[in-house]
């Protein structure tokens, strides 16, 4: 196709909304969304405006987008495992080429009926098994083609899933049940199975699987905690799976507060600078129908940012970018009045 791409987003959670939304509106004119569905009215609503989407091709689910007739030339499939094959399956009967996010289902059955589908249609299907596109298994596959480092005889493959990734998502998260989702294994190494056979060449003859549910069990649930860990959990100050420390606080997870604080800059501080100027404010709920143009600009450039950088998220290293391109804002003359400069910010975030 050239020119234009129209592209409709089905699931906008941290693929669809997160991730591809932005891509796709950094392509440069190239490509543009005029359709989206979720079933999350405030998600729909969010990023209807930030990319000016036409409202009566807004919907609540993407089999309403679907029942719309063909809407775009491509459909981003980015719903839950389980809802993958019915909705790519209609999106190509359709016309739609579609991109479909990873894993394609948690079914053998519902993959063999995709892929017999994608035959019989005209549209392209791609599933987004993205490391076959990185540098480092570009070349590797080049070398292993090339014969440059001998014959494969073993592989060891290590999915190192870090500990608040796990909690994140496979305990509390949308892939913390086998019986609703892909499990862990499927959802998480899909890639690694990809790579397999991807840089091999060769399809598998068996397969051995083993595991199960040990730690995150009530019963080694540590004295004195909480449902929630922001409901005053008595175990948070030494717990790693502490959402707060995770999100926000922790060095390696949070990182706007670890740039601030290279540059010299603490929360203590921030927080005097913000209450002296505008007072301490009441505990309240927001909607986006209650964020100033500014706060929206900010978190589309969060996630513009997010795009850049090549990450498959929004967190506080790009609303902290954002905010610094804010250049006549508070919060850039409070950093300003501490003595640190966006530069600085800026470097900081990015390790530097």
């Amino acid at each position: 196709m050239d020119g234009l791409h129209t592209v409709a987003i089905v699931g906008l959670g941290s693929r669809g909304k997160d991730t591809y939304a932005p891509i796709v509106a950094g392509m440069n004119g190239r490509a543009k969304i005029v359709a989206i569905a979720d079933i999350d009215e405030k998600k729909v609503q969010e990023v209807r405006e930030l990319y000016s989407v036409a409202e009566e091709n807004c919907f609540d689910s993407a089999e309403a987008l679907l029942a719309a007739g063909k809407l775009a030339d491509v459909m981003f499939v980015c719903t839950q495992d389980k809802q993958h094959v019915p909705q790519a399956i209609e999106a190509l009967k359709q016309g739609y080429d579609v991109v479909l996010e990873k894993p394609i289902s948690p079914s053998t059955e519902q993959c063999r009926e995709l892929l017999a589908v994608a035959n019989e249609c005209n549209g392209n299907l791609i599933v987004c098994h993205v490391l076959r596109y990185t540098p480092f298994f570009g070349k590797l596959y080049e070398l292993l083609r090339e014969n440059s480092i001998g014959d494969i005889v073993t592989i060891q493959g290590i999915e190192n899933v870090g500990y608040y990734h796990m909690a994140h998502s496979f305990v509390r998260g949308n892939w913390r049940r086998e019986d609703e989702t892909s499990p862990m294994i499927l959802a998480k190494c899909c890639h690694d199975m990809d790579m397999l056979l991807w840089l091999t060449g060769k399809h598998c003859k068996r397969v051995s699987s083993y595991g199960s549910l040990f730690h995150f069990r009530p019963e080694n649930a540590p004295e004195g905690a909480t449902d929630r860990c922001m409901d005053g959990c008595a175990a948070k100050a030494d717990c790693p799976y502490d959402a707060e420390k995770i999100y926000v606080t922790n060095e390696g997870t949070g990182v706007a507060a670890a740039a601030l604080e290279q540059c010299g800059v603490t929360g203590d501080a921030l927080r005097d600078k913000i209450s002296t100027t505008d007072g301490v404010g009441m505990k309240t709920t927001l909607t986006p129908d209650d964020f100033t143009p500014r706060t929206k600009r900010v978190l589309k450039a969060a996630m513009l940012a997010s795009a850049r950088m090549g990450n498959n998220y929004v967190g506080t290293e790009h609303l902290l970018l954002a905010v610094i391109a804010e250049s006549d804002s508070y919060a850039v003359s409070f950093l300003h009045e501490l003595g640190v400069s966006e530069n600085a910010i800026a470097q900081a975030v990015a390790g530097g």
